[in-house]
């Protein structure tokens, strides 16, 4: 390999690495075989492009009787915000699911919920799967 073309190669994966940050998702126990992994990269105009994936998630009527979807929270870390709905989580028959977003915020909180409405205002289930992004 030419050496030019290598360090080429290991500048822009550091490159990537340092705009891209993996969290891993907290689970309850109502969700024991649940995973979820958040990757968070910054994009133009200070917005940062939010991929969430779970896998192994339960159908949400197993984990609540009332509830027939899952939503995506976002909670800014600031007092005065609230938690907005990022939209429902869907999932293939595998059990897995994909969602991406974005936010203007650095510092936040992302969850979800096992939800009766998909366009709830405020959750109403337990968190389900939850990080924190700094």
């Amino acid at each position: 390999m030419n050496k030019t073309l290598g360090w080429l190669t290991i500048a822009t994966a550091f490159t990537v690495a340092a705009c891209a940050n993996k969290v891993t998702m907290n689970r309850s126990e109502a969700v024991p075989a649940a995973e979820g992994r958040v990757q968070v990269a910054k994009e133009s105009n200070n917005m940062r492009e939010i991929q969430l994936q779970v896998r192994h998630l339960a159908p949400p009527e197993r984990v609540s009787a009332q509830a027939s979807h899952y939503v995506v929270w976002l909670q800014p870390m600031i007092p005065e915000a609230g938690p907005s709905n990022l939209g429902v989580l869907s999932l293939g028959e595998n059990q897995e699911g994909q969602m991406d977003a974005t936010t203007p915020y650095k510092s936040f909180q992302l969850f979800v919920t096992a939800e009766q409405d998909p366009q709830s205002t405020e959750p109403s289930g337990d968190r389900l799967l939850w990080t924190t992004v700094e």
